[in-house]
This record gives structure tokens, sequence and C-alpha cells, in this order.
């Protein structure tokens, strides 16, 4: 089954937010998930200022994963562009932190983390995003 966005009731968004502070900068939670209950993986957008430059001082972007268990934190900055009617985003991640027993699994959880991301640009903005994900070397806990 592939990701879908699924919007959180105030009780389920303030549990799964109060789980997430214990490891993630929460500054503005989506009120929704995206979650691919077949594999045990849910992503949620925390909030941020990633469209602004780094050199302003602004927060990044904060998104964590529950990735089959184990916590994925991310941070990082985006450029948004529209051209001939398709739009993008950019997001360059400036930290992903990961645990080290999921090393070797680490392609896959960029694959994830993907297709995570499209599914929540596009539902942040109402329109289909094609979504380029950089990413840096992981931090390992």
């Amino acid at each position: 089954m592939p990701f879908v966005y699924e919007p959180l009731d105030e009780k389920a968004r303030a549990e799964l937010e109060a789980k997430v502070r214990k490891f993630q900068t929460v500054l503005s939670m989506t009120p929704a998930q995206i979650i691919d209950r077949a594999r045990d993986i849910v992503f949620l957008g925390l909030g941020g200022q990633g469209d602004a430059p780094p050199i302003r001082g602004e927060p990044p972007n904060y998104y964590a994963m529950f990735w089959k268990g184990s916590r994925i934190a991310m941070e990082g900055h985006h450029k948004l562009q529209s051209a001939g009617g398709v739009v993008t985003v950019t997001v360059t991640l400036t930290q992903l932190t990961m645990p080290d027993d999921r090393r070797s699994e680490l392609p896959e959880i960029q694959r994830s983390a993907q297709e995570a991301m499209e599914l929540y640009w596009s539902n942040l903005h109402r329109l289909p995003i094609s979504v380029t994900l950089h990413f840096p070397a992981p931090v390992y806990y």
C-alpha cells in the first residue's frame, strides 16, 4: 500500500506531537500524517521557515519519520518553483539523524522519505508537486 495523507483529530495529533518532541524540534506540526501502514512508516511536517535563506537566521523546516519503529529526524531548506504549469520543490536536508542499527537500510529510508515528501508537499499546496530531495551524510545515534 502506498503512502496516504491522513488528517489527525486533536487527540491523536497531541499524542503524536508529544512523542516527536522527545527527539525533534516541533514548531507547528501539520494536522495530518503521511502514512504507509503496510510498511509501518509515518512522516510528519513539523514547521519551520525553510524557504528563508539560512543566513537570515530563520529556522529550517523540521520533519520526523517513524520508520519501522525507528525515529528519524530531518531538517533542511526548500525552494519552490513553478514553470510551464509544473510545480517543483527542491528540499536540501542539512541534517538527517537516524539509528546506527538502520545504517544498511539508508537507501530504503531515503526512498521512503522521497515518496512521503511528494505527498506532503502536494497536500500542503493542494496540487501535484514533484520533489527533488538532497540528503546529507547521516548522523547516527
